[in-house]
């Protein structure tokens, strides 16, 4: 009977790392707990799932529990999906960043509204210019 005690206490410790996955909603929980049975004998798959599940969660506010979904098996990326508009703004306010002209012209509003001196605009056209 004592035998039977020491390994429910055992097991438990076993899969305390699925256990914390669970109770955390880890986007990633799945497969936590597939690392966690298979490789925790090894000892390093253990630790490595108990750290795993205690990681930081990057939390999306669209999804419906607060997290990613627990199929995704990237779900930690931090990159946020874009729709096409702002695709589009982006690759727009990148062609104003890099094109010199408008670039210069922008450095020449900035003096013009005193925000520049003469020493600051000629270091930053330089720099600008190569």
């Amino acid at each position: 009977m004592a035998l039977v005690g020491v390994l429910i206490v055992a097991w438990f410790i076993y899969i305390i790392p699925s256990i914390i996955a669970f109770g955390r909603k880890h986007p990633n929980r799945w497969l936590i707990l597939v690392v966690n049975v298979v490789f925790g004998a090894t000892g390093l798959g253990w630790l490595g799932s108990l750290v795993w599940a205690c990681s930081a969660l990057h939390l999306d506010p669209t999804a419906s529990n607060g997290a990613a979904s627990s199929d995704d098996l990237f779900a930690e990326d931090a990159a946020p999906a874009q729709s096409d508009s702002s695709t589009a703004n982006d690759q727009n306010a990148r062609t104003t960043q890099t094109d010199p002209i408008e670039r210069l012209t922008q450095l020449q509003a900035l003096r013009d509204s005193g925000a520049l001196d003469d020493n600051e605009f000629m270091a930053l056209k330089r720099k600008l210019l190569g």
